[in-house]
């Protein structure tokens, strides 16, 4: 897998069944909001992408996807939540969402590796509708569907030229322990892979770090301001890039009064075979 470009299309934390009340947080979110953002914002990724030589994308399934994880409207844990719609009618949703993001790609000549991380607000809910949509393009050429991308394993590793790019939820495992990790769980390819980028979720912010022979915070979302640290130099192949991916879903009640406030977007990141993460795009709700 070495022609062209690869675009990660990472679309996190949509929360599709999440209810916001401006009344109460200034905002509004619901799922037709929701579906809307992450159809209508994948477009606008793809299309930025499609410029810089890309030929096929990693699309990123899951990472809560939805916002509760049974018709009790509670994560798989059982916590309630604010929510709008059914189980059923979310799942609908979702996986409808998910379909045309793929139909997307193809109309663009793009080949697509679909990809799911398991996540803690629908663990189950999530794995379902990522592998009903890898059912039904199963037999599509251009659809490079797999076990492996579409199981309940909590990391997954995609090797791109002389790079692996790691994805996983983050509510798991220490990030202090994922370049180690990777060197483990993907040994067969890090001998001929210096380049190291983990893709992950849950925080609803931006973090952007590396980890290795020095750690430091290249970009980090505050409530009122992005900061971007220039600190010690960043060599590509000198540890692991650790990124947290924005979420185009609005802060609901219980984030509100806890004062964890998000921008909201919809991010993907284009990478060169040999040169790692060559640009990156977002769109902005």
């Amino acid at each position: 897998m070495d022609e062209g470009n690869l675009f990660v299309l990472d679309p996190a934390d949509v929360h599709i069944g999440k209810l916001c009340v401006a009344s109460e947080t200034g905002s509004v979110y619901d799922e037709a909001i929701a579906e809307h953002r992450l159809v209508e914002g994948s477009r606008m990724l793809l299309e930025r992408a499609m410029r810089d030589c890309v030929s096929r994308v990693l699309f990123i399934m899951g990472n809560d996807i939805g916002h509760y994880d049974s018709n009790s409207k509670k994560t798989t844990k059982g916590t309630p939540q604010d929510s709008s719609g059914s189980w059923f009618s979310n799942y609908r949703v979702a996986q409808r969402a998910y379909v045309r993001i793929v139909k997307m790609c193809l109309e663009m000549d793009l080949e697509v590796i679909p990809m799911f991380n398991p996540s803690n607000h629908d663990w189950h809910t999530g794995f379902a509708i990522a592998n009903s949509v890898g059912l039904l393009f199963k037999e599509h050429p251009n659809v490079l569907s797999s076990d492996y991308n579409l199981s309940e394993e909590h990391r997954k590793y995609l090797r791109f030229g002389r790079q692996i790019i790691a994805t996983d939820h983050g509510d798991g495992a220490r990030e202090a322990d994922l370049p180690q990790l990777a060197m483990v769980e993907a040994r067969e390819h890090i001998s001929e892979c210096p380049l190291i980028y983990w893709y992950r979720h849950h925080y609803h912010h931006k973090i952007r770090k590396q980890r290795g022979l020095s750690d430091s915070v290249l970009e980090k979302d505050h409530i009122a301001m992005t900061t971007i640290h220039s600190g010690t130099p960043y060599h590509e192949g000198h540890g692991a890039r650790i990124e947290y991916v924005r979420s185009p879903s609005e802060p609901d009640g219980w984030h509100h009064r806890n004062g964890y406030i998000n921008r909201q977007a919809v991010e993907g990141f284009v990478h060169h075979p040999e040169e790692g993460q060559v640009s990156r795009f977002t769109e902005w709700f």
